[in-house]
């Protein structure tokens, strides 16, 4: 029971980060690609920062 629970929770948690989900499949779509988007750039942030890896330009090093 407690497995469950906590895959319910989980569930619900990454249902709503991206934002607000309806019906509508673009709407969803377009919430799921801005949420992917923002990781990208987190991603590349991260490396920017404390790898100072710059992804506009990998040669510059």
């Amino acid at each position: 029971m407690k497995k469950f629970t906590t895959f319910l929770v989980l569930a619900a948690l990454l249902a709503i980060m991206p934002g607000c989900f309806t019906l509508n499949a673009r709407h969803n779509r377009n919430h799921m690609k801005s949420f992917s988007n923002d990781m990208v750039r987190l991603h590349q942030d991260f490396d920017r920062h404390f790898l100072n890896y710059d992804w506009d330009n990998p040669n510059d090093h």
